[in-house]
């Protein structure tokens, strides 16, 4: 029993994969990504320089106090008096809107100007401060540091900034007192719009620059991964065409040895119908002479017929080995097929070689198979006492055949329908033996076609291709084969 080879398994097709806008998805989240990541830098930085920015005006009126207080009598700085006047001259920096004093536990004192509220302090604010370190910081609304609004008086800026600086002697870690400071925002604000200006410049600058290098690098990976995806599907559909061949070579074979079976059992049931003909002729060949001859030549040709076919199968299998086969052998061949039909249509039939050429052995049993069936189509198409002549030329480029009758040829209508199976213009006929001369001749890579049909007869030409042809000037060379039936030679 035959098992057919393992049909080829692919993974699930993910169209997804192959769709055209993956690419431009990718490289848009990409992108995307990018954008996210250079803005969460972006404002992260913002906020480090809006903080470092805060500390250093913290810093400035931290050494603006120390130096004032430098200049008080250094046994009185713990008093709230002394505390009050280092805070008055120190408001009378440029940018300080109100101040506030608180001592040590941070209770509150004193303010200025008048119309600032109380305060206290946050108890974080003032664990820091008793370790003597400044707090600088913005606020948004005016509220939050305990301003109001006079009638009359100048409206307080929106943006605002609260420094609170520890009060301490020159190399004293003691905490003496606490001064809140209330810095109009509206210099620092500009200064910050400008950084917030350049920090946006060179975020759009890093995101062009990079997301252009990030395009060109991605769409050069799509690129080969479309030309090895490309590559794998030809491969994939390579491995799946030579399955399917695998498949039918394994069915051909199994119906090429059935095939082969059959023929063995049909010629040796032939050698004995013949056996039979032959006494019977002997017998009685003055009573019925021309029955029994046409009964022996049909059945000598249907032996021929299938010891072609079997050498066929011999070296389509393999078991022949290929030689060549000179055009006069070829002829010879096609001869001893017909020549029984011709005697009985009384048809002339001759076959001539122009000029010498060889094919292969495994090409000339199909040739003549194609030629055999061409030649005795012709002869039963040609009325009785005209002829039938099959040409054989051998071209640089390949081998020509002709087979010339003089029948009354094929109507307009037929000539496109000739080599469709399932049609036939002869009583009784299948309408696939041209149907099946035109499928061997592609199977050789060889052309077929009718070139001309009048009145006075067809022709019909086979073209074989340069593969299929020997060296012509190597026919007298080549060894005579004893089987005129096939040229397979037996393995």
């Amino acid at each position: 029993m035959i098992h057919p080879p393992p049909t080829a398994t692919t993974e699930p097709e993910r169209p997804w994969l192959r769709s055209r806008h993956l690419p431009a998805l990718v490289i848009g989240a990409t992108l995307g990504v990018f954008a996210l990541g250079i803005l969460a830098v972006t404002l992260h930085l913002r906020r480090e320089i809006r903080e470092d920015i805060a500390k250093r005006e913290g810093e400035i009126l931290h050494s603006v106090a120390m130096m004032l207080q430098a200049e008080e009598d250094r046994t009185l700085l713990d008093e709230p008096s002394v505390q009050l006047n280092v805070l008055l001259k120190t408001s009378r920096l440029k940018g300080v809107v109100a101040a506030r004093l608180f001592d040590a536990q941070g209770r509150f004192v004193s303010a200025f100007p008048a119309y600032v509220s109380d305060g206290a302090l946050a108890a974080r604010d003032l664990a820091g401060l008793q370790q003597l370190q400044t707090i600088a910081r913005p606020r948004e609304f005016a509220s939050h540091v305990g301003l109001s609004e006079q009638p009359g008086a100048e409206k307080v800026p929106f943006d605002l900034y609260e420094i609170i600086v520890p009060l301490h002697a020159q190399g004293d870690r003691k905490l003496l007192g606490i001064a809140q400071f209330i810095l109009d925002g509206r210099g620092l604000a500009t200064e910050l719009r400008g950084i917030d200006r350049s920090l946006a410049n060179q975020a759009v600058s890093v995101f062009l620059i990079g997301g252009a290098v990030m395009v060109i690098a991605l769409r050069w990976a799509f690129g080969r991964l479309q030309r090895a995806q490309a590559q794998l599907a030809r491969r994939s559909r390579s491995l799946l065409e030579a399955n399917r061949e695998l498949a039918l070579a394994s069915k051909t074979s199994a119906v090429g040895a059935l095939a082969a079976h059959l023929l063995h059992e049909l010629k040796s049931q032939l050698f004995g119908i013949q056996a039979l003909l032959a006494g019977r002729r002997t017998s009685e060949a003055d009573k019925a002479e021309p029955a029994w001859r046409t009964a022996a030549d049909s059945a000598q040709r249907m032996q021929a017929l299938i010891a072609q076919l079997l050498g066929v199968i011999r070296n389509e299998q393999g078991a022949a080995n290929s030689y060549e086969v000179s055009l006069n052998e070829l002829a010879d061949l096609v001869t001893t097929q017909v020549m029984p039909l011709a005697r009985a249509c009384d048809v002339s039939f001759t076959a001539e070689v122009k000029s010498p050429g060889t094919v292969s052995s495994r090409a000339a049993n199909l040739v003549g198979i194609i030629l055999g069936h061409l030649a005795q189509n012709a002869i039963q198409a040609t009325p009785r006492k005209k002829a039938v002549r099959l040409t054989l030329l051998g071209e640089p480029h390949g081998v020509r055949c002709e087979v010339r009758d003089e029948g009354r040829g094929f109507s307009e209508e037929l000539r496109p329908l000739l080599f469709k199976p399932c049609l036939s213009t002869k009583e009784g006929g299948s309408g696939l033996g041209l149907a099946l001369c035109k499928q061997l001749a592609g199977h050789l890579d060889a052309e077929l076609e009718l070139e001309q049909s009048t009145a006075n007869g067809c022709v019909f030409s086979l073209t074989l291709p340069e593969n299929l042809a020997g060296d012509v000037s190597a026919e007298s060379d080549l060894p005579q084969s004893s089987d005129t039936e096939s040229f397979a030679k037996p393995g």
